[in-house]
């Protein structure tokens, strides 16, 4: 302090003033080079903003966003199985049953079955409905009963098949009974075996 006030005059002369400004900008300095600023929002989506100071700067900024929840699932699985499901089932006390069968519910499965009726749908029900639907096929597996209603139109080939033709049925589970002998699909895709299979 007291050199600061015996050297006054020369401390803010023009000399002076421009070393201390020198000193103060040396030591706020920021590194110099190219920085970006990326944040990313709720949604998953990612904004860049690239921030740089300086003369005779280049910048590439490449920013890849991705979207914010994932397309729902296609892959139809062949487990849980309707033997697995039943056998879960079977397991349980009685008064749990009704709540654990609920849980298959809105699974996607392709399972193994064998044709075993169609019935077709009355004008009325499907009035009342609202539904294109013109048959519920009904088809087995191991004893249990797989059913799904469909339009015969989009299967053609079901109305020259046999009980115990072999088929694959794709679709999500719309329902389970309670004791997990009978099932119920929606939105079934059905691909014809040309060889027969173990059922």
């Amino acid at each position: 302090m007291n050199w600061i006030l015996a050297n006054k005059e020369w401390v803010f002369s023009g000399v002076g003033v421009a070393v201390i400004g020198s000193l103060i900008a040396l030591f706020f300095r920021r590194p110099s080079g190219n920085l970006a600023a990326i944040s990313a929002d709720r949604s998953g989506s990612v904004v860049g903003s690239p921030v740089a100071s300086g003369s005779n700067i280049s910048q590439t900024v490449n920013i890849v966003s991705a979207p914010a929840t994932a397309p729902p699932s296609t892959v139809y699985s062949g487990t849980p199985t309707p033997d697995e499901i039943a056998a879960h089932l079977k397991s349980l006390p009685v008064f749990q049953r009704n709540a654990v069968k609920d849980s298959y519910i809105g699974l996607k499965i392709c399972w193994p079955v064998e044709l075993k009726n169609l019935h077709e749908i009355s004008d009325v029900v499907r009035k009342a409905y609202k539904t294109d639907h013109t048959h519920t096929l009904v088809t087995e597996s191991r004893g249990q009963e797989i059913e799904a209603n469909i339009n015969i139109s989009r299967f053609p080939r079901l109305k020259i098949s046999h009980r115990g033709t072999p088929m694959r049925l794709s679709g999500e589970i719309s329902g389970v009974g309670a004791t997990g002998f009978t099932y119920w699909l929606k939105d079934v895709e059905i691909e014809f075996d040309e060889v027969r299979q173990d059922l």
